[in-house]
């Protein structure tokens, strides 16, 4: 854990924000320990699994309780959770590998997520983002990010991985090499969409539904399709529908 707080320091989410400060905002729980993966269990409801030394869950003084039996389930060693108050999230934590990390801020009503970190991989999950059913594989030393305000409908999938290799028979060297996926503030993603590896995503755009992402988008625009294309430029969203007068004005702040 000696170098967490750098490695926490050197993410690109915290460039123009302070990492969370663990020693004083912060219980750690040793889930290699019966007695402290029981106390997760029971004050937060953290289902939390270790079959190795050196997993750690760290979760906010001031959460509370989740509203559902969530596992996390530690199959490596040194793999570190961080969980907000008023944090959302529900469904799984997979940690297949060693040295993985998943910060989860919080702030948000619903954020269903089921992730899965392979070794030496990040997950960074914004203040304010809603998710309804999103899945997740972080492999290969990559870094997953979504940003703060994003709005996340079901059945959505990132992978910063193909998961298996594809070999150039001339060279015998692998040409699909994983990459890292950035989602920035304040995006809509609509139902069913895939977003692949090496994918960033601009402030303020919108997926439509079903749509397959596999090159970056720049901000405030309308992709959608298989695969995506850039539909309409210059657009963002709010969440109110007819839209409310001061969710405009804040958006217009947001994004001067």
């Amino acid at each position: 854990m000696h170098d967490l707080a750098s490695r926490l320091r050197s993410l690109r989410y915290f460039a123009s924000a302070p990492p969370p400060n663990l020693a004083a905002d912060y219980v750690m729980f040793d889930c290699s320990k019966k007695a402290d993966a029981d106390a997760a269990a029971e004050r937060y409801g953290i289902m939390a699994s270790s079959h190795n030394a050196g997993n750690a869950l760290f979760i906010h003084r001031e959460a509370r309780r989740l509203r559902y039996q969530t596992p996390c389930n530690f199959h490596g060693s040194s793999n570190v959770a961080i969980i907000d108050r008023d944090c959302g999230f529900h469904g799984a934590l997979h940690f297949t590998g060693h040295r993985n990390l998943v910060v989860l801020h919080g702030g948000q009503g619903e954020l269903a997520l089921d992730a899965t970190l392979y070794s030496d991989d990040t997950l960074v999950w914004g203040r304010g983002a809603s998710a309804w059913g999103v899945r997740i594989w972080v492999q290969g030393g990559t870094v997953c990010t979504v940003c703060d305000g994003c709005l996340l409908s079901e059945n959505i999938s990132m992978r910063t991985t193909d998961h298996h290799s594809i070999i150039d028979l001339d060279t015998w060297s692998q040409i699909n090499k994983p990459a890292d996926i950035t989602v920035g503030r304040h995006v809509w993603i609509g139902p069913n969409v895939r977003i692949g590896k090496g994918v960033e995503i601009g402030e303020g755009s919108i997926l439509a539904p079903d749509s397959v992402v596999s090159a970056s988008i720049p901000k405030t625009e309308l992709w959608g399709g298989i695969p995506a294309r850039m539909i309409r430029k210059n657009v963002s969203w709010v969440i109110s529908h007819p839209a409310d007068a001061n969710d405009v004005a804040a958006l217009r702040e947001l994004l001067r």
